[in-house]
C-alpha cells in the first residue's frame, strides 16, 4: 500500500545541506515543502548533512501529512537516525527540533488507521465496536467507568475472545451486549449463548450481524433483542473499504434542537480520522437524522425486521421498547416475553443483572414450551 505524504518544516540555519528526494540544496533560513511517496511502514523524508556540532537552532518539523491528513503528533511518526555527528552519541530520536546531521524517516504508527468501528471490504458486514476488544472491565465499556483498556489497535468483526462453530447458538441486539453488567451475569452468557450484541445498535446493525452470522456460522439458534425502530447505521466508503457507524439518539425528538448524541457517537465526532474528518461525519449524521425524523411510520426498521425474518434460521425475539415490541408478531412467529427493567446496572440506565438473570429464565421457559408444542403437534 502506498501513501502520499507532504511534510513542511523551517530552517533556522544558513549552513548545512539537506536532500530531500533526488534534489540536494545548501541550507537557508526559510520554510521548505517536501512531498513523497511513501511504500511500506518506513519511508526516508530527507537527510541532513555537514551540520556544525553545538547548534542552539536547526531544523523544525512543522506539519506532516499522509494522504490528506494532518497529524497531531509528528514526533509519533517519525525518527531521525543521528549520522556522524562528533561529541555525542549517535542515537535514534523523536524530536521535531532536529540540530544533526542524519535521517528522517517516516516511521507510521499502525494506530493511524485504526477506527472506532469495524471497517472491511464488504458493504453487508458486521457493525462492531472496536473500542471493545481492548476493554478489560468486568462490565465493559460503559460511561463513568475506570479505563480497563489494554494497548492495541483492532480491527476485528467481533470478541475476539469468542470461538464461534457452526450450529452455535447466538444471541445479538441492543441491551444484548449488557452494558455496565458483570460479564458473566448477561442473558447470553447465563444461557451459555455467543454474546454478538452491540451497545447502541439499531435493526439495520443487527441485520448485519445476523446475515454474517448465519453465512459463516448456520446458527442453531439465534436470539435477538431489538430496540427502538428510530436506530440507523451511518454507512460510508473510503477507497475499498465499508465502514459502518450505529447512530443512536435520544428517542424523545421532533427537530434537531431536541436531540441529544449518544456517548459513543460522542466520542466518534470529537475528532478527525484519518480515514474521515468530523466536519464530514456530522453531516453525514445530521443527514441521517432528518431522515429519521421524516420517517414517522418507521418503514426504513420494518424493511429490516422482515429481512431478517427470512433468514434461515430459528429466530426468537423479544424487545425492551413497548413500541418495537407490539410489532414483532407481524414478522416474527417465536415471540419471547418483553424484556423489563427490574433492575438497573452500574450506569444507572440499562437493565441490571436482576433484570438478565429473570429474563433469561423466561427465555428458557418459553422456548422449552413452544418446543413440547411443536412436538405435539407433530
Amino acid at each position: 500500500m502506498t501513501y502520499q505524504c507532504r511534510i513542511e518544516l523551517v530552517s533556522h540555519l544558513d549552513q548545512g545541506k539537506i536532500t530531500m528526494g533526488e534534489v540536494s540544496e545548501r541550507l537557508s533560513q526559510k520554510t521548505y515543502e517536501h512531498r513523497f511517496t511513501a511504500t511500506g511502514k518506513k519511508t526516508k523524508i530527507f537527510s541532513l548533512e555537514d551540520l556544525s556540532p553545538g547548534l542552539d537552532k536547526g531544523i523544525e518539523l512543522i506539519s506532516l501529512e499522509i494522504d490528506g491528513f494532518r497529524l497531531s503528533d509528528i514526533e509519533k511518526f517519525t525518527q531521525f537516525e543521528m549520522i556522524g555527528n562528533p561529541y555525542v552519541d549517535n542515537d535514534r530520536i523523536k524530536k521535531k527540533d532536529l540540530r544533526f546531521n542524519g535521517v528522517l524517516e517516516l516511521d507510521i504508527d499502525p494506530g493511524l488507521f485504526w477506527f472506532p468501528y469495524y471497517y472491511s471490504k464488504r458493504k453487508i458486514d458486521f457493525v462492531y465496536n472496536n473500542g471493545l476488544h481492548t476493554c478489560t472491565g468486568v462490565e465493559g465499556c460503559w460511561p463513568g467507568e475506570d479505563p480497563c483498556h489494554t494497548e492495541g489497535f483492532i480491527n476485528a468483526p467481533f470478541d475476539q475472545s469468542l470461538s464461534p462453530k457452526q450450529q452455535d447458538n447466538f444471541a445479538l441486539g441492543s441491551r444484548t451486549y449488557g452494558t455496565a453488567v458483570d460479564r458473566n451475569r448477561t442473558w447470553p452468557a447465563l444461557l451459555g449463548y455467543h454474546n454478538f450484541g452491540i451497545p447502541g445498535s439499531g435493526v439495520d446493525s443487527i441485520f448485519y450481524n445476523a446475515y454474517r452470522i448465519v453465512e459463516l456460522f448456520k446458527p442453531k439458534t439465534m436470539i435477538i433483542v431489538f430496540p427502538s425502530l428510530s436506530r440507523r447505521l451511518i454507512e460510508f466508503q473510503v477507497r475499498d473499504y465499508f465502514f459502518r457507524i450505529p447512530c443512536t439518539i435520544n428517542n424523545n425528538y421532533s427537530t434537531h434542537s431536541e436531540i441529544t448524541l449518544s456517548w459513543a457517537a460522542k466520542k466518534i465526532y470529537e475528532k478527525d480520522h484519518y480515514w474521515i474528518d468530523k466536519r464530514q461525519l456530522k453531516e453525514m449524521f445530521l443527514n441521517r437524522l432528518q431522515q429519521i425524523i421524516e420517517d414517522t411510520d418507521d418503514q426504513y426498521s420494518k424493511n429490516f425486521l422482515d429481512k431478517i425474518s427470512n433468514l434461515p434460521c430459528d429466530i426468537y425475539v423479544s424487545s425492551y421498547s413497548h413500541k418495537t415490541y407490539k410489532i414483532l408478531p407481524k414478522y416474527f412467529k417465536n415471540v419471547l416475553p418483553f424484556f423489563d427493567k427490574i433492575d438497573l446496572a452500574l450506569d444507572q440506565t440499562h437493565h441490571g443483572p436482576l433484570s438478565h438473570e429473570k429474563w433469561a429464565e423466561k427465555i428458557k421457559t418459553t422456548i422449552s414450551s413452544q418446543k413440547k408444542t411443536n412436538s405435539h403437534k407433530i
